[in-house]
């Protein structure tokens, strides 16, 4: 899990840069994890801490699922940033 979340954060970031942001643009983000389960939100928290403004961090939301698009994949990370 932390390794995907990485690699979404990382992604993500890539991506705005792209188009001349930072996470400081991103007003929302959504996790989604297949399987969810409580034991894993200081994962996500700490991972999700690394990249965000912790003091100021955008609104979000954690959604658990019971699958996403292949088995492989963990977890999909949505951003909304205003650029």
């Amino acid at each position: 899990l932390e390794v995907q979340l990485e690699r979404c954060f990382h992604n993500i970031s890539a991506t705005l840069a792209a188009a001349g942001g930072t996470f400081a643009n991103v007003a929302r983000l959504t996790i989604y994890v297949r399987n969810y389960s409580f034991e894993q939100l200081s994962i996500i928290r700490t991972v999700r801490d690394r990249w965000v403004n912790k003091d100021l961090p955008p609104a979000s939301a954690l959604i658990g699922v019971a699958d996403l698009f292949v088995p492989e994949v963990l977890v999909e990370v949505d951003a909304v940033a205003a650029i």
